[in-house]
């Protein structure tokens, strides 16, 4: 869980365990690889998909005028 990892090197640094987080984190992180992002196929395509969202969020705002408040 990486929220309550991220919390116990903040209360370790906190608690005086480590001199840092950079000290807590190399003494309480696991070791992972590096994910290099796959370019621009898989970007274009979430550049869309965030365009069909704020297009949703457009059309939900207009529809909520349309019905007006009295409606909720």
């Amino acid at each position: 869980e990486p929220v309550l990892l991220g919390s116990a090197m903040l209360g370790a640094v906190a608690a005086g365990a480590f001199a840092d987080t950079a000290a807590a984190a190399g003494a309480m992180a696991p070791t992972g690889a590096t994910v290099e992002p796959r370019g621009e196929p898989v970007a274009g395509y979430h550049d869309r998909k965030y365009r069909v969202f704020r297009k949703m969020q457009a059309d939900f705002a207009e529809i909520e005028e349309m019905m007006g408040r009295e409606t909720r």
